[in-house]
């Protein structure tokens, strides 16, 4: 293998992409394709005789699909490695980030970013296309979003939970104190402490809040 240049080990079951690409990158003076294989099995053992410099693969391959295939290589290669997919999905992509792979490119934007892609990733960066990174920052989102409502969530007394249970099933005030044996304005108090904690100041909205939390069932 030439050192003085990228190698790269090409993994996809489609013959007419595969040779697309390889010409894409055979092209390149700092490219080098120097194997290629038809399924994932094919692709963890070239990868673990020739270690190219980076594997680009596709997800959908026969045999072994390239998600298992990528957490085999990097269990005994010393590689990076860049998947290709018509995938955007969440599943695909955090399994993928949790794999370890370096890129992850969708398939429609490939022919435009492919060679930025392997450069970058050559140079130690990760490298997801803009529809990929979507789904990436949308699942960062949610996940804030879920961890600060447990965080709120476990901020509340275990009488303050009890009355937003109860708040949420429809329970009037006055039932509260009377089923829980306080004063009313012992309810208002609770009622009051336990909006502020959660930054939620009506019925609809703590309805929800006590359903994320699994207080209530939906």
């Amino acid at each position: 293998m030439n050192k003085e240049k990228i190698n790269i080990l090409l993994a996809d079951d489609h013959t007419i992409l595969r040779d697309g690409i390889k010409m894409l990158l055979s092209a390149e003076n700092d490219l080098n394709v120097v194997g290629e294989a038809n399924n994932g099995d094919e692709a963890i053992q070239i990868a673990r005789k020739l270690k190219p410099d980076i594997v680009l693969m596709d997800i959908s391959m026969p045999s072994i699909n390239g998600l298992e295939a990528a957490k085999q290589i990097l269990r005994f290669v010393e590689t990076k490695i860049i998947l290709l997919s018509m995938y955007t999905d969440e599943e695909y992509v955090i399994r993928a980030i949790r794999i370890g792979v370096s890129g992850y490119l969708h398939k429609q934007s490939a022919a435009t970013t492919l060679l930025k892609a392997v450069r970058a990733v050559m140079a130690g960066e990760a490298y997801f296309s803009s529809s990929i990174s979507k789904t990436v920052l949308e699942t960062a989102r949610k996940n804030i979003h879920e961890q600060l409502d447990y965080s709120r969530f476990n901020r509340l007394t275990k009488r303050e939970k009890q009355i937003l249970q109860m708040i949420s099933e429809g329970t009037s005030s006055r039932e509260i104190g009377d089923q829980l044996f306080i004063s009313m304005p012992t309810v208002y108090k609770h009622r009051r402490n336990l909006m502020k904690k959660i930054g939620v100041f009506d019925a609809t909205g703590l309805t929800r809040f006590a359903i994320k939390n699994k207080l209530i069932a939906e």
